[in-house]
């Protein structure tokens, strides 16, 4: 009787329902949610990290720092000069609150805070803005000492046409490297504001 039962199990699909049920599927949003809170974590701590290290060790005491192959005396006195202005400090705090934000709203998101959608949304928008304003920041840090600016293109080796003056060559460097990020942050937030991953956040996809 036991083995006609589960002859009818097999034939009426009870087996691969049963199997289909024990394998968990995959959650809607739960990668994307994932990889959202890792990068913002990797930012976030790099970013606490740098701006905590600018604001509080001697200009002295840093190391060298090599950018560019060639350049590490250029760049270490660049660093240096930037790390006594007040104005690249009160940017550098700018950089620690927004790189902390970052690291609160992944947080959030890994526990499925049901503010945690808010909270990336504000973080990716600070740290847009915060962006913006670092570029800003290092192109008038640099039109004000162009001859750090001179040294590391000289030291680079990096041949600048004489009619682009080396600061015109650092903006558009700096330029290039702040649209870098502020296309980063312009993915994340369309990720963020997904679906998906807004569905998986409030666990309705639970």
């Amino acid at each position: 009787m036991l083995c006609a039962k589960f002859g009818r199990l097999r034939q009426g699909g009870g087996l691969s329902t049963f199997g289909a049920v024990s394998k968990p599927a995959a959650i809607p949003g739960a990668r994307a949610t994932l990889l959202l809170s890792l990068a913002m974590s990797l930012i976030g701590v790099g970013g606490t990290i740098g701006a905590y290290g600018i604001l509080t060790i001697p200009p002295s005491e840093m190391e060298p720092v090599e950018l560019v192959p060639g350049t590490a005396e250029a760049t270490s006195a660049m660093f240096t000069a930037m790390a006594e202005s007040p104005p690249m400090k009160a940017l550098q705090v700018g950089n620690l609150l927004a790189s902390g934000l970052l690291i609160i709203s992944s947080l959030l998101l890994t526990v499925r805070r049901e503010t945690a959608i808010w909270w990336a949304k504000q973080a990716l928008v600070a740290n847009v803005l915060y962006t913006l304003a670092n570029a800003i920041g290092t192109v008038w840090f640099a039109h004000g000492h162009p001859e750090l600016v001179d040294a590391m293109f000289t030291q680079s080796g990096q041949a600048v046409p004489e009619d682009a003056p080396t600061l015109l060559a650092h903006a558009i460097g700096t330029s290039c490297g702040a649209s870098i990020m502020v296309g980063l942050y312009a993915v994340m937030l369309r990720i963020a504001l997904r679906p998906d991953v807004r569905s998986f956040v409030s666990r309705e996809a639970s």
